[in-house]
């Protein structure tokens, strides 16, 4: 799908739906409980709908019903039963996250699984994982022209030794799966950290949902401390808005749409995303400010809409700590910059660091590559939406993945765009 953006503003209320991250973790948590949970106020983005399918074949009964809008919904969640099962087929499609945790999951339970895959994230790094996972007792076969990867065996042991400064999500899944270890004794199994944590918020948000579901973590210095033998309590969950899908919106508000009201953002919620709010202040009290530099550490997924903002002001912007950008949906450091650079952004980047001569606007009048990666598309529609001449984005439709409705609230918002094809 192409969609072809012309200059405008936005006027109105945005809900912002509720956090992708928060919810799949609590869809899994709950799977694993004994009891029955509830997950209110929940968006179903493709991400999502790939972890509720995932929970259902292992064993847990999952009932949706639609709650104030045909966009917002309640999940009732009635799990214990993959302890019954031997064999697995888990169609991830585009969700590392969900491959990440439920790998580790299955191979804790014991459960023979077959992975499919996306072409895009079996090409994802996931070697440090598994390598690791393959010391403790899983086996794993990898074909990467099926786009399909089987694992069997059994996690056995205790330590456990995985980088940070790949993608957190490799030890959020084991957080989540080493509760579940058997071992005569309680015993206590050790996620030791190798290098140092990027993306530390995610790790603490999967530690708050499984102390909401009655798991306990300990923290100490480089390592995670998991009592073994824990069992999962249902619970009720009421997600946070999603602060990576919120950016979009609050940097359109600062640009160029000032009656632009956003809701449903907690500035106490643990995404490290909400540092967008503070980005934002900070810039905003001086606009010719000179030059501001932005650590991504932990708010990766924040960079292409953090460079749209910053080559629509007259500043001198730098972000660094962004090797990770290339390992995502799209190389995106590469994506958000060439797309850009064709609109007329004068940036320039290396191996970590983007470097943004802002000069207030951009000419447009290109077509430009979305990568059928959703978050270089969204931010490019927001760019867009200052531009002098009109844009075009391919791929349009990848936005699914995170917010299948984007497009919609654009138009109900005032965008002018059209949909070619």
């Amino acid at each position: 799908m192409v969609v072809k953006i012309f200059r405008s503003s936005l006027k109105g209320q945005v809900e912002i739906p509720s956090s992708k991250s928060q919810v799949i973790r609590s869809v899994i948590c709950a799977g694993l409980s004994k009891g029955v949970t509830q997950i209110k106020n929940a968006s179903l983005p493709e991400d999502v709908e790939v972890a509720i399918n995932a929970m259902v074949n292992l064993g847990a009964n999952i009932s949706i019903s639609k709650e104030k809008d045909a966009n917002i919904y309640s999940l009732t969640i009635t799990g214990g039963q993959y302890c019954k099962l031997t064999d697995a087929n888990i169609n991830c499609k585009q969700s590392a996250t969900v491959f990440r945790f439920l790998l580790s999951l299955c191979a804790v339970l014991g459960i023979n699984t077959t992975f499919s895959l996306d072409e895009s994230l079996i090409k994802r790094p996931f070697l440090d994982l598994t390598n690791e996972l393959q010391k403790h007792g899983l086996n794993y076969i990898y074909n990467l022209k099926e786009c399909k990867i089987a694992s069997s065996g059994k996690l056995s042991g205790l330590d456990f030794y995985l980088s940070g400064n790949i993608s957190s999500q490799y030890v959020s899944g084991l957080l989540i799966s080493l509760p579940l270890m058997q071992t005569k004794t309680n015993k206590i199994a050790t996620v030791n950290l190798t290098s140092k944590l990027q993306s530390q918020q995610y790790v603490d948000m999967t530690i708050a949902i499984l102390e909401k579901f009655n798991i306990k973590i300990l923290k100490d210095k480089n390592k995670f401390l998991v009592p073994t033998n824990q069992k999962f309590e249902s619970t009720t969950i009421n997600p946070d808005g999603d602060y990576s899908l919120g950016a979009n919106f609050l940097v359109a508000k600062n640009l160029n749409s000032p009656n632009l009201k956003i809701s449903n953002l907690n500035s106490k919620s643990l995404q490290g995303d909400k540092i967008i709010e503070d980005i934002i202040k900070k810039i905003e009290p001086s606009p010719d400010i000179q030059e501001i530099k932005i650590d991504a550490t932990n708010c990766i997924d924040l960079v292409p809409i953090l460079v749209v903002l910053m080559v629509y002001k007259k500043i001198n912007a730098q972000i660094h700590n962004i090797e990770r950008l290339k390992i995502k949906e799209s190389n995106r450091l590469e994506a958000i910059c060439q797309q850009l650079k064709k609109m007329g952004a004068k940036i320039k980047y290396n191996e970590n660091q983007i470097f943004i001569n802002g000069n207030g606007k951009l000419k447009g009048g290109a077509f430009l590559d979305g990568y059928n990666d959703h978050r270089i598309i969204m931010a490019l529609a927001i760019a867009g939406l200052m531009c002098n001449d009109p844009i075009m984005i391919s791929g349009a439709e990848a936005v699914s993945k995170s917010y299948p409705e984007f497009w919609q609230v654009l138009k109900q918002l005032g965008a002018k765009f059209e949909i070619l094809k």
